[in-house]
């Protein structure tokens, strides 16, 4: 099988404070867009070819370019990001309508008073909640 991997690396534009790199977000995704439209053209690859993968802010990014370029394949959002994109409206966070299928699998949210980093509400065609999307044994939230 025939298959290129393409990982973004966005670390400029997630720089600073988390709230500057929520407000990058739908700047990657465009620019995530713009290249997909330039595959098209250059190699016609075909929208319903292309599978986006995102962690975090990330899964809401491949939702920005799923919804500028319509008919992508598939989306897999990995844990979105839920402080500043729970509640939103979808134009502003990952939904079902951003490609022909998103699945989730949430692995850190939960509702208040109890608050998650990650999404707690659906956000996909298909959503998994692991050990009830909130706490993974064995894992913390704290970064060495």
């Amino acid at each position: 099988e025939n298959i290129n991997c393409i990982a973004v690396d966005w670390q400029e534009g997630a720089k600073g404070t988390y709230i500057s790199a929520v407000n990058n977000v739908r700047v990657i995704g465009a620019e995530v867009a713009y290249f997909i439209k330039t595959l098209q053209k250059i190699f016609r690859y075909s929208p319903c070819e292309i599978h986006l993968i995102g962690h975090s802010l990330g899964a809401h990014t491949a939702g920005e370019a799923g919804r500028r370029i319509r008919g992508i394949r598939r989306i897999t959002g990995l844990d979105p990001a839920g402080p500043y994109f729970e509640g939103t409206p979808p134009e502003v966070r990952l939904d079902p309508s951003d490609a022909n299928f998103v699945d989730v699998i949430h692995s850190n949210a939960a509702h208040f008073p109890a608050i998650g980093l990650g999404m707690y509400n659906t956000t996909g065609h298909l959503d998994f909640y692991p050990n009830g999307g909130t706490v993974m044994p064995g894992c913390t939230d704290l970064i060495p």
